[in-house]
């Protein structure tokens, strides 16, 4: 089982839908169950997969193929479901969840494992053969079919389109042709090869040490003493990164509150706010909670963290993470934070009437964390559309809580300009007591980048996944110009 970084994606998606319990006697079948369930429930793969793993028997060994075939199917999928289209004989779509998992699953395995082909396709068989026998000769005749031209090194081709010139190394690279068109139309033709091998391998654990508990030196000393596979990455102070950590609740530490899980990109964004010891800090939608425990530790004991989510089930989350980190500053409450009123009632009852600093890490499409996240791989742009809405809501409601002097700081895990610099600059536009600021802080000079967008000029927190070896993010500081800082 493993615990999310922070910033893991959009809350667009529907939440995990807890599954019947029952015991999974091989690894395939944890994959089938879990591929299932994202497809057919919108459920988050990295959490349907730990309550799968914990609930089978398996061995540690079947887990980590478990965990392989899911991730691996799904970062896949589009070029796998390309490769089935080709072969099959009708429309493999229109077929129950099952049946189209158990193909992209045993493709999978033929393409991009040591499975021998003639075990991919018999396992195929045998998990549809379960609740759906007539389909069973179709996945065998499709795969047998797949095996041949693996074995031939014939496989076909995906083509360009001249509306999406894109589209063949986006199938092959597993990722929806229009979200390659955007990284290329922002960073060039150059970068779409190398951001697509980057997010074509998974990524290690990230840590955040906290430094109110221990020190890197001291985590790290007791992380080698213990045989765990460790780097710190001179780029980012309080990170460490891991590889086949296992259970973060079974690391060294852990329980004591050293560290938590965090994505070396979402370091920065307590950076980038830079809250000063004893200030009042609004953290909007703060689930899992990493930013808001590093905001609690950079404001001090004097100062108060007011961490916020619209589900009440998070927040309980994010206030067990503070009691195990012995953070007393954090007060953790279910709010929606688009609706002005309930904010500020919220904020007033928690002594909050105005806030120092506001950190809104908003809901996005996530597609800066492709490699945790493979399932936002086949996003579909309107999806975008509808959480642009929900971010310039957010902003706006946030806005109106900063004082004079404050900073509201702005962050997605995504790197869309139409969630990114074009909100920003919306914002500005719209909002002309607020004026974007540079950053301070020297660690974050490698990461800033200037944008030129809807008539607005600001420098941005920009990390890339290829570039960085982070997850993807956007962060922009905005301070209330009715003051000084």
């Amino acid at each position: 089982m493993t615990e999310s970084d922070d910033g893991e994606g959009p809350s667009s998606r529907r939440s995990f839908r807890t599954a019947p319990r029952r015991a999974y006697a091989t690894a395939r079948q944890v994959a089938l169950t879990v591929l299932t369930r994202v497809a057919r429930d919108g459920a988050y793969a990295d959490r349907a997969l730990d309550v799968a793993l914990e609930r089978s028997s398996l061995s540690e060994r079947d887990k980590a193929l478990a965990t392989e075939l899911v991730y691996g199917t799904l970062r896949r999928q589009l070029y796998l479901d390309f490769l089935i289209g080709e072969l099959a004989d009708r429309s493999f779509r229109k077929t129950p969840p099952v049946v189209r998992e158990s193909l992209r699953l045993g493709a999978y395995q033929i393409l991009e494992t040591r499975v021998p082909p003639h075990a991919a396709v018999n396992e195929a068989v045998a998990l549809v053969s379960q609740d759906y026998r007539h389909a069973a000769g179709f996945v065998n005749a499709v795969l047998r079919k797949l095996a041949v031209l693996v074995a031939e090194n014939k496989l076909p081709e995906p083509a360009n389109s001249p509306d999406e010139p894109w589209a063949g190394l986006a199938i092959k690279g597993g990722v929806a042709p229009w979200i390659v068109a955007e990284l290329a139309a922002q960073r060039g033709a150059q970068a779409v090869e190398p951001w697509l091998a980057a997010n074509n391998v998974r990524p290690p654990l990230s840590l955040r040490v906290c430094g109110h508990r221990t020190t890197r030196a001291a985590l790290l000393h007791t992380f080698e003493g213990q045989g765990v596979e460790v780097e710190a990455p001179s780029a980012f102070p309080d990170g460490l990164r891991l590889v086949g950590a296992g259970n973060v609740a079974d690391l060294p530490g852990f329980a004591e509150g050293h560290f938590v899980v965090q994505d070396l990109a979402a370091q920065l964004v307590a950076r980038l706010a830079a809250p000063a010891s004893g200030d009042r800090v609004w953290d909007v939608c703060a689930a899992p909670g990493g930013k808001a425990m590093h905001l609690a530790e950079l404001v001090g004991p004097e100062g108060r963290v007011l961490a916020s989510d619209l589900h009440a089930a998070k927040t309980r989350l994010i206030s067990d993470t503070a009691q195990r980190l012995h953070l007393n500053n954090v007060t953790a409450v279910p709010l929606d934070a688009t609706d002005e009123e309930s904010v500020h009632e919220t904020l007033a009852r928690h002594g909050m009437p105005e806030v120092d600093v506001v950190v809104l890490d908003a809901p996005c499409t996530g597609l800066g964390t492709l490699r945790r996240n493979p399932e936002l791989r086949i996003a579909h742009p309107e999806q975008m559309q509808e959480l642009v809405g929900i971010q310039a809501k957010l902003l706006t409601s946030a806005a109106t809580t900063v004082r004079a002097g404050g900073a509201l700081i702005y962050a997605v895990c995504t790197f869309t300009r139409a969630e990114g610099p074009e909100q920003v600059a919306k914002f500005l536009t719209s909002h002309p007591e607020f004026v974007a600021e540079l950053p301070t802080d020297p660690l974050l000079g490698a990461y800033l980048e200037e944008q030129h967008t809807l008539g607005q000029h600001f420098t941005a927190l920009r990390t890339w996944t290829d570039r960085d070896g982070t997850d993807g993010f956007f962060g922009v500081r905005l301070c209330h110009r009715s003051g000084a800082r």
